[in-house]
């Protein structure tokens, strides 16, 4: 199902979540620079969540949050894939809706522990990048059977 027929029209940010996407945006845009669009802050709270293996309870829906309009199919494809890591059932590929339910609690428990994050002292953005890279390294070594 293309995410373009389905029934939703939003990836909610709870209410009480908003302005914390909208910190983050700002935060990983740096000084300066044009803060990340609610899509990829999305994108990046969901990734951190399930990462984390961090997700919230249902949350109260907002009617804000990300236009699913706006996702690309690589994007559905993170999204489905996570679906499919959490329920390992082959149907959750072809249903939108349940995928975007789960992005939604997992991009809440991600927002949540990059808002305490931002919390500490120092240049949150370079902590961040910084870490991302530190994974990336972790995941080489992994891929080329190093210790």
């Amino acid at each position: 199902m293309s995410a373009r027929s389905g029934s939703r029209t939003f990836l909610e940010f709870a209410p009480t979540s908003r302005e914390l996407f909208e910190n983050l945006g700002k935060a990983l845009a740096g000084p300066g620079g044009a803060p990340l669009k609610n899509k990829d802050v999305f994108l990046v709270a969901l990734t951190w969540g399930f990462f984390h293996d961090t997700k919230s309870g249902p949350i109260k829906k907002s009617g804000t949050g990300v236009r699913v309009e706006y996702l690309d199919e690589e994007d559905l494809a993170l999204i489905r894939s996570i679906h499919f890591a959490v329920t390992q059932d082959l149907d959750a590929l072809s249903n939108d809706d349940a995928a975007f339910e789960i992005a939604e609690l997992f991009a809440e428990g991600g927002i949540q522990l990059l808002a305490e994050q931002m919390k500490r002292p120092g240049d949150f953005a370079e902590a961040f990048a910084a870490e991302i890279v530190g994974l990336l390294g972790l995941a080489h070594k992994v891929r080329d059977g190093e210790d």
